[in-house]
C-alpha cells in the first residue's frame, strides 16, 4: 500500500514539474526571465506566434537571442519601450561579445506614445554594451522605432 502511494506521489510531482514549461510558452517575458545567467546563452524562439505584451521585455544582449514571432505592444503604457536591450546588472563580464546574439525575424507593433527597441545601459564606464544585431525586424506604430 505504501509503495502504491509513493508511486502516485512521484507521478504527481513529475506532472507538477512539467507545468512551468507550458507556462513559459504563453508569455515572452517569462521565457526571457527563464534564461540562465551569464555566461550561458539563451535562444527564445516565439515559434511564429503572436503575443500581446503589456510591459517592457528586458533583453540581455550578452546572453539572449529573441527570434521568430510577432509582438503586439499596442497596450504598452505611454513612454515605455517594448524591448529594452541592456547588459546592466550584477554578474556581467567586464568585456562583451554580442556577435552571437540577435533580435531576428520579428514583427513589433506598438502605440504612438511608446518606443519600440531601446538600447541603453545605465553603467557609464564604457565597458558594457547595449548592442545587438537586428536582422529582418519590422517595427511600426511607435513614437520612435529604435533608440540608442
Amino acid at each position: 500500500m505504501t509503495g502504491h502511494f509513493l508511486k502516485i506521489l512521484a507521478i504527481a510531482g513529475m506532472s507538477t514539474l512539467a507545468l512551468p514549461s507550458f507556462a513559459h510558452a504563453a508569455d515572452p517575458a517569462a521565457m526571457l526571465a527563464a534564461c540562465p545567467a551569464w555566461p550561458t546563452r539563451c535562444r527564445v524562439d516565439l515559434k511564429g506566434k503572436v503575443y500581446k505584451i503589456q510591459d517592457t521585455l528586458r533583453l540581455n544582449p550578452l546572453t539572449t537571442t529573441l527570434t521568430n514571432g510577432v509582438l503586439d505592444a499596442s497596450g504598452l503604457p505611454d513612454g515605455k519601450p517594448a524591448i529594452l536591450v541592456s547588459s546592466d546588472g550584477k554578474g556581467q563580464p567586464e568585456s562583451y561579445d554580442t556577435a552571437a546574439n540577435s533580435i531576428d525575424h520579428l514583427v513589433l507593433t506598438g502605440q504612438p506614445k511608446a518606443d519600440g527597441i531601446v538600447l541603453d545601459n545605465k553603467d557609464d564606464d564604457n565597458i558594457r554594451a547595449a548592442a545587438i544585431t537586428l536582422e529582418n525586424v519590422s517595427i511600426s506604430g511607435f513614437r520612435r522605432g529604435v533608440t540608442f
